[in-house]
């Protein structure tokens, strides 16, 4: 079993003000996230393109699930950083 911890995905573009905001506030709620966040570029591919291309930015858990779209939403964070487990190095 691998020791490294997946990352969460922030899907973005390149100077996405919006995007900027979300993860201003996700990383003041939830400190602990910032080594596993990764910001990605929604284009860099199709399936993410198709499915998300207007409703940046986009936070993906460590299972690639869907948390939270357009607008950052602290309980639902909580809920998925409770459901991947991932809340119990957050603490």
């Amino acid at each position: 079993m691998s020791t490294k911890t997946s990352s969460w995905l922030l899907l973005s573009r390149p100077g996405c003000h919006l995007c900027d905001e979300f993860c201003d506030e996700l990383l003041t709620a939830f400190p602990r996230l910032t080594p596993l966040l990764e910001w990605v570029d929604v284009d860099s591919r199709n399936e993410w393109r198709e499915r998300y291309c207007h409703r940046i930015p986009v936070l993906l858990d460590s299972q690639q699930e869907l948390v939270c779209e357009a607008e950052f939403d602290r309980a639902a964070v909580a809920a998925a950083l409770l459901r991947t487990g991932a809340i119990n190095q957050q603490s």
